[in-house]
């Protein structure tokens, strides 16, 4: 069992706070971006402890999830999505920080104190130098193109994140010619997710995405 006491206090000091159980709000989120943090426990008992890190704009996300539901197929048509505290958009702290076996830390092997500890010292030297500074549309964006560490497409849903980034890109005035070639490298894990929908190639997919949320269907 984690001591959630004590992982609520440091996450504090650096400027969290909790939003639900293991799910916490960076104070320092901005209008654009919004920054969580998600902790989950699994095992027989449930002895290990993972974290991810997400990463939100609420217009995009809201964008992307509607293109999916209405293109995706069936397998989307039951999507839980809670507006408040979840994102699409989330990364895995343990791998990028090496945390072992299933990206996890064992939580019996270290007392609650240490723990929590352990968590603050790996978010400020490994994680902060990378999210702090994302901050605008912009520089979500430019996060959501990469495809290195921590930010792979492989362990996203790649029709998602496709979404928002031709909903940031359109904001952010780029023309449909421009998108598409943001997407191109893409294209085979925005296929992946779209293994199901009644026409899965990804290219058709991202002219449907630029179509939507241009609001009056110009292409060039």
């Amino acid at each position: 069992m984690i001591d959630e006491i004590a992982l609520t206090k440091v996450l504090t000091e650096i400027g969290y706070s909790r939003l639900k159980r293991h799910v916490y709000r960076a104070n320092w989120s901005t209008p654009d971006v919004e920054h969580l943090v998600y902790f989950s426990l699994y095992g027989a008992p449930k002895d290990f402890l993972t974290a991810d890190f997400g990463l939100k704009n609420m217009q995009a996300e809201i964008f992307a999830i509607r293109e999916i539901t209405k293109y995706g197929g069936e397998v989307y048509q039951g999507l839980q999505y809670d507006e408040q505290i979840d994102t699409f958009m989330r990364f895995s702290l343990g791998i990028f920080a090496s945390w072992g076996l299933r990206e996890s830390i064992r939580v019996s092997a270290m007392t609650g104190a240490e723990l929590a500890k352990k968590i603050r010292g790996d978010m400020d030297e490994k994680l902060f130098p990378i999210i702090r500074n994302v901050r605008t549309l912009n520089d979500l964006l430019s996060v959501l193109l990469l495809d290195v560490e921590p930010f792979p497409w492989v362990r996203c849903n790649g029709a998602i994140r496709a979404g928002e980034v031709v909903d940031l890109a359109r904001r952010l005035g780029m023309n449909p010619s421009e998108i598409r070639t943001l997407l191109k490298p893409f294209s085979r894990w925005i296929r992946v997710n779209l293994a199901k929908a009644p026409d899965p190639d990804p290219d058709m997919y991202v002219e449907r995405l630029i179509h939507d949320s241009s609001g009056n269907g110009s292409a060039c």
